[in-house]
């Protein structure tokens, strides 16, 4: 049995709390419905993206590799929650790194340290060009802004002679001692 009430404001009749539904009740809301006035740290939003096949890359500098996703925030006052798991190979003695950027802007790396590297997370030094590994990637975002942003993993090599992988190992030989990984991207927006 269903019903129907239409009104604009609901006020408690004594006391600060108004109850809906009992325990064990679910309160549905229709998609796309905004609701405004709860505390902050709701969960408004989820979206998430996979990547499942392989990419490469000799460049010295961060390039994509492909593993992104696009979230639009409804609110300036919101926070970004990101977490990636990209699944990293390189070229034997060989540097590998990643970067968690938003559009062109690159949101977590380390303080500048010589010639090092700066990664957002870990970065693999190949020994063995037989393994893929992930490099998790956890960021809060203040990103202030109500249009489409887009969270990608970028990489990069220490040396054009070297290889970095997206998903595989350099050795990419089609029996079943090697193998082939997935990387994945999750974007949440959270109320600010």
């Amino acid at each position: 049995m269903s019903s129907e009430l239409r009104t604009n404001t609901i006020v408690p009749a004594s006391g600060a709390n108004l109850t809906l539904g009992e325990s064990g009740d679910t309160i549905e809301f229709a998609s796309g419905t905004t609701v405004s006035g709860l505390s902050a740290g709701k969960l408004l939003q989820v979206v998430s993206a996979n990547k499942t096949d392989t990419a490469s890359t000799t460049s010295e500098s961060y390039v994509s590799t492909g593993i992104e996703v696009s979230i639009t925030p409804s609110s300036t006052s919101s926070k970004i929650l990101v977490i990636a798991n990209p699944v990293i190979g390189g070229s034997s003695s060989g540097m590998s790194m990643v970067q968690l950027w938003r559009d062109s802007t690159v949101l977590i790396q380390a303080d500048a340290s010589g010639d090092r590297g700066r990664s957002s997370s870990g970065w693999l030094y190949v020994y063995f060009m037989y393994q893929a590994l992930p490099i998790p990637i956890v960021y809060q975002d203040s990103p202030t802004s109500t249009s489409s942003l887009t969270y990608k993993v970028m990489h990069k090599t220490n040396s054009a002679s070297y290889t970095t992988y997206v998903n595989r190992s350099e050795q990419w030989i089609d029996n079943s001692f090697y193998g082939v990984g997935a990387s994945t991207i999750t974007a949440m927006e959270i109320e600010g």
